[in-house]
């Protein structure tokens, strides 16, 4: 057996069943045939590669299947090492087995077996570096344990934010001995008993006295196994009030009692001295042992998850909430900027797709044409009784009716009253009624544009437009744009909104406003202290506007028609600065407070049509060049595909239910400069490792079906990054980005018995959908 400071690596020929007692934090991980190991009730098959890991002072049987034999690799880490390289060795608890690759640590694991080889064929090398490789790669393992395998219930380390449970943890393994009642914790830490029981069984998920008289035995392990002390004696030594007690509590936990357990360990121990089971290295065959190590290394994985110190872990523990509400999605409005664009083919395919999945109810636009076309200016000028114009947008106009869509039109005062002789807007919609019926025009809803310093002045051609509208059909709704600019000073702006709905005597079906948080690029204040802010700028401008319309007592419809999040200031640097968990989280902050929300269809009308956008850098398109989807894209989809009832919500997660079904939304939202994006060793800093376990599910068996979306998975400009070298993409090449710019997709089986526990890992601002959904 080799033996380093750090900790010690074996050799074990195993063959039938055998009982492991691990004083030390023990992995075993099997190089030959196959190992059945049982730990407290927990059976799991052990095939060529897999890895399991004991706590110290754990108790584990394993057996080899009939007639075969196997060999294991085990490597023992010393505590008081351990310890002293993290504090909180002793009230952590890890974990690693087969199962958790089904649970989101695939990748984790298959990093772990090949960190373990590594380590292993350092210990056949002759190099002068031996023993620093050996010190180092122990010690990678242990920063890796850590980072990736800490389990609950008493995680007490990176990422748990319970400070009080924390505490609780400490004392009770600092006073174990003494036998600590409930109502001895309860006084030191100033809470009732029945407040105690209750938080130790939410925070820990297991009862108060189950959890010390299990601590309890765990310490007496050693005790029982590495000295002559009497059974009594080490009852009482551990905290037990009698011998009696703690034959009790020890048979429940290993089915034997103390004595007998004792004498069975001691005939392990001979058997295995005998037949030296455990072998060195220098009995193993090398070769055989060097081709399979070498076989875990040179095996590849879908993903290298690198340890970094500045990662962050956190543990969710959800549960549903005693009031629920039904998921309400908002009014979803699609800028195509004019009427005439969607006489475009491609704009038609986009909102087909757009409505496909739900992610779209309005059509809406600015002008019914690009640019007027000679034809208008000459009907005009003969004053005729017909628009042959008008006639090109019939195709738009049937493509609406056919796709059973709703249309907000933007109209300002101005473009009115420049065509106000010519009665365009009016003919316009006369033309509608004539060609598709009255009923056509029930979709249709006029939002009016106010010039901000000309409210009062233009109020009569407000109400002049509004009553021509409702002549031709009274179904038409008239709504107005708030006049708040940004960054609105709220003093000005409540004397703004004062001013135009007092003018308007609150004349109006709805209202519609914008937001733009990059105005913050514009100011000379280069620190940027502020920045989280900014970056909250679209939920704080829709509580104030919320609360506006609140205390005037105006309830109609509510549309924020066009927002955006803070962006870069270049077109490199909006690609490079991944926003998905920072749209999403908007939408679904936003989606409670207004009735709608808008987004523009495809970078190509965005920019034909940025004189009539509110966005100053780039604005939310769902659609890039050759209709690749756009991060918004799949932010809106994940947004509208939730369904049913929401059970549970934070600040980082919602959880739906639909019958037996169940929907989890995750995100790792990071507020940050934007043009930190450039700084590939800060975006990995951001990154985020989630245990997440949801409670009180229906049991049964599920179908696991996992979206992740993030800077690999999604985000179009990472992908044409893969393609730099190339001054020019042919079809073929577009065609491939826009097929793999999508979320990655992982599917799998699960049994779960009320409760489901996942493990995860965000990249900065990405995002994660799981859907639980029921078998027969």
């Amino acid at each position: 057996m080799e033996k380093e400071d750090i900790g010690k690596i074996s050799y074990k020929k195993l063959r039938g069943k055998e009982q492991l007692f691990a004083e030390e934090v023990t992995v075993l991980m099997v190089l030959k045939g196959t190992v059945l190991v049982e730990e407290k009730g927990e059976n799991y098959s052990l095939e060529v590669g897999d890895i399991y890991l004991l706590n110290m002072n754990s108790f584990l049987t394993m057996q080899t299947t009939v007639y075969s034999s196997s060999t294991l690799v085990l490597l023992t880490f010393d505590s008081l090492f351990f310890a002293s390289q993290f504090p909180k060795f002793y009230t952590t608890l890890f974990e690693c087995h087969p199962g958790l690759s089904e649970k989101g640590k695939k990748e984790e694991i298959g990093t772990l077996r090949k960190k373990i080889a590594e380590v292993c064929l350092n210990e056949f090398s002759q190099t002068d570096e031996k023993r620093i490789q050996h010190t180092v790669g122990m010690t990678q393992l242990l920063l890796y344990f850590i980072q990736y395998f800490q389990k609950g219930p008493r995680q007490a380390s990176i990422g748990i934010e319970n400070q009080k449970l924390k505490q609780l943890l400490e004392y009770i393994e600092a006073h174990y001995y003494s036998g600590l009642t409930l109502k001895e914790v309860a006084d030191v830490f100033y809470m009732s008993e029945s407040t105690l029981s209750k938080y130790f069984k939410k925070e820990t998920g297991e009862y108060f006295s189950e959890f010390i008289k299990k601590l309890q035995i765990r310490h007496s392990l050693p005790d029982l196994l590495y000295s002559k002390k009497s059974v009594e004696q080490i009852a009482q030594e551990n905290g037990f009030n009698s011998g009696k007690i703690y034959r009790e509590q020890f048979k429940r936990i290993f089915s034997m009692s103390p004595t007998d357990y004792r004498k069975e360990r001691i005939k392990e121990q001979l058997k295995r001295h005998e037949h030296h089971s455990v072998m060195s290295i220098k009995k193993v065959n090398r070769k055989e042992i060097v081709v399979i190590l070498y076989t875990f290394i040179q095996t590849t994985h879908e993903e290298y998850v690198s340890p970094n110190l500045s990662v962050r872990s956190k543990r969710l523990f959800i549960e549903p909430a005693s009031e629920v509400k039904q998921k309400e999605n908002p009014a979803i409005m699609i800028h195509i900027g004019s009427l005439g664009a969607l006489n475009d083919r491609k704009v038609q395919q986009e909102i087909r797709q757009l409505k496909k999945q739900r992610m779209i109810t309005h059509v809406s636009f600015y002008e019914m044409f690009e640019k007027m076309e000679s034809m208008y200016f000459v009907a005009k000028q003969a004053q005729m009784n017909s628009y042959p114009l008008f006639s090109k947008l019939d195709t738009a106009l049937a493509f609406i009716e056919e796709e059973n869509l709703q249309v907000m039109f933007h109209l300002s005062l101005t473009s009115y009253q420049k065509e106000r002789e010519s009665m365009v807007y009016e003919t316009f919609f006369a033309h509608i009624r004539n060609q598709f019926g009255e009923q056509e025009l029930a979709r249709w809803s006029i939002d009016v544009q106010f010039s901000p310093t000309a409210i009062h002045q233009s109020y009569s051609f407000y109400q002049e437009l509004k009553e021509k509208v409702k002549q031709i059909s009274s179904s038409v709704a008239v709504g107005v744009e708030l006049t708040l600019s940004d960054p609105y000073d709220e003093v000005m702006a409540i004397q703004a909104f004062t001013e135009l709905t007092h003018t308007l005597q609150n004349q109006f079906d709805f209202l519609t406003y914008t937001v733009e948080p990059n105005f913050v690029f514009q100011t000379e204040d280069e620190s940027l202290t502020n920045l989280m802010t900014y970056h909250q700028y679209v939920q704080q401008k829709a509580l104030f506007i919320h609360s506006l319309m609140k205390e005037a007592h105006i309830q109609v419809p509510i549309y924020l028609s066009e927002w955006n999040t803070l962006t870069g200031t270049t077109i490199n640097m909006n690609g490079l600065f991944f926003r998905g968990a920072l749209i999403l989280q908007d939408i679904l902050l936003i989606e409670e407070l207004v009735d709608g929300l808008g987004f523009w269809i495809n970078v190509e009308q965005f920019e034909k049509n940025k004189t009539h956008s509110s966005t100053k850098n780039e604005g939310l398109e769902l659609f890039h060049f050759y209709s690749s989807r756009r991060p918004s894209f799949f932010c809106l989809s994940f947004a509208q595909r939730m369904k049913g009832t929401i059970i549970a919500q934070g600040d980082s997660y919602l959880l739906t239910q639909s019958g037996k079904n169940y929907q989890l939304l995750v995100w790792n939202s990071n507020y940050f400069d934007p043009h930190l994006s450039s700084e590939q060793a800060f975006l990995e800093s951001q990154a985020l490792r989630l245990d997440v376990t949801i409670q009180q599910l229906i049991s049964g068996n599920y179908q696991i079906k996992q979206l992740e979306l993030n800077r690999n998975s999604g985000a179009l400009f990472y992908t044409y990054n893969e393609f730099q070298e190339a001054k020019m993409l042919d079809y073929e090449t577009q065609e491939y980005v826009r097929t793999v710019t999508q979320p990655k997709i992982k599917v799998f089986d699960a049994v779960i018995h009320e409760q489901f526990t996942f493990y995860l890992t965000l990249d900065t601002n990405a995002v994660t959908l799981l859907e639980l959904t029921a078998q027969l």
